[in-house]
């Protein structure tokens, strides 16, 4: 296009280096808005709003503000759907708490990390929004490939976990569980396959001190240099499964909770007695095992051309799309592929009840849409209400609980 997009960024989480790789096409045309600030909209001469959190609420009245002036949305996926976030997490669980994650989803397009996260995202009830794009934060894993590991060597198992690894306290000590139990084998100094194995740590939540493996005084490296020096993974459901299998290293999920997985792995741990079995597959992975990670790869991200290329192409169709809306005073419109990688295949989106899904949020079972409507507009006039009206509002209330106590 001519004139490049002009981007507002609503980045209420300091992700920055996220959106660096795509953003640095239009370095002139981008401006950073935080969480708050969002709820005023985009400013009059924003062509597109881009995000990756649509769960704080002024970043959803962002959203609904642009649209209604003809502004269209991106969301930009950073990792892969996960189970527990996405049906138990705390914050999602009823209607006082929050919406449920992606359903829907409030942008007008989800650029997906690949063809399984596009087909979940649609079949949650956006058939024709998620778009095969693959991830730009990917791109710069291209071309990286493992060590080789010398005969005489140790095993160097990397044991990692996501960047929030549990929402309850029940899940956080599954987690513990499973760590603590590898570890413990690991401290046996079994060798495997006429290996010694040593673990690699890189752990979140306070792991790390809690399993006694802090690196004290050492920075973790990069991700690429630390898959550059291990021969395997061991991580829980993280986005940094798909980071290792791009690399060639035979990846192993652990999980004693036994979630569903929407990326799965070709090795599993979901019990302490799996752990000497599945850590000898990955020292000796069978080309079997290997066909089958790759395949699960494909599936789930799209990798063998740069992302960033078609990511850039959907922001700019996004943006004529969008003006040419606003100019005729149309409201906007998009196709069902706009950027999708080579045959990222048609609409996966089979029927979905989410009253049935979601018992504690009786308002996804509202079918009125004039009273969905007033309800709306009366919370986005809360968002925007004036401290000094908040303030009053309190007062009064205040007031009215002390003449009742006092003349009921």
């Amino acid at each position: 296009m001519t004139d490049a997009p002009r981007l507002s960024v609503i980045d209420g989480h300091r992700k920055e280096a996220f959106f660096a790789p795509l953003i640095s096409r239009w370095p002139d045309s981008v401006e950073y808005v935080s969480s708050a600030k969002a709820a005023l909209g985009p400013a009059p001469h924003v062509d597109l709003v881009l995000i990756n959190d649509e769960t704080w609420p002024y970043c959803a009245e962002a959203l609904a503000a642009g649209r209604a002036r003809g502004v269209p949305s991106l969301h930009l996926a950073d990792g892969i759907l996960e189970w527990h976030n996405l049906w138990e997490n705390p914050r999602t669980l009823t209607e006082s708490r929050g919406s449920p994650l992606f359903q829907p989803l409030l942008a007008d397009k989800i650029a997906c990390l690949g063809r399984s996260q596009a087909r979940m995202i649609e079949a949650l009830g956006n058939a024709g929004r998620a778009e095969v794009t693959g991830s730009p934060r990917f791109d710069r894993f291209r071309g990286v490939t493992r060590r080789t590991r010398p005969a005489s060597a140790p095993f160097r198992l990397l044991v990692a976990t996501a960047r929030q690894p549990a929402f309850t306290d029940r899940q956080q000590q599954q987690v513990e569980d499973s760590l603590v139990a590898l570890k413990r084998w690991a401290d046996t100094g079994v060798e495997v396959a006429g290996a010694r194995i040593e673990l690699e740590w890189r752990l979140t939540g306070g792991l790390d001190a809690t399993l006694g493996v802090a690196r004290g005084d050492r920075q973790t490296p990069d991700l690429i240099d630390h898959l550059r020096e291990v021969d395997g993974v061991v991580t829980t459901p993280s986005t940094l499964q798909l980071e290792a299998m791009l690399v060639g290293l035979p990846v192993a999920l652990i999980d004693f909770a036994n979630r569903p997985h929407y990326v799965p792995a070709a090795f599993t741990i979901t019990a302490e007695r799996h752990i000497p079995d599945v850590i000898a597959e990955l020292v000796s992975p069978s080309p079997a095992r290997m066909f089958h990670q790759q395949a699960i790869l494909d599936d789930a991200l799209e990798w063998r051309t740069p992302s960033t290329d078609r990511v850039a192409t959907l922001v700019e169709r996004m943006t004529a799309i969008g003006r040419e809306a606003r100019r005729l005073g149309r409201p906007l419109e998009f196709p069902a592929r706009l950027a999708d990688a080579p045959d990222a295949g048609e609409s996966f989106a089979p029927a979905l009840v989410r009253a049935a899904l979601h018992e504690g949020h009786p308002l996804l079972g509202e079918g009125n849409v004039d009273a969905l409507r007033t309800e709306v507009a009366h919370l986005r006039r809360a968002l925007r209400l004036r401290p000094s009206q908040i303030v009053y509002r309190a007062l009064s209330e205040l007031d009215r609980r002390l003449t009742r106590t006092r003349f009921g």
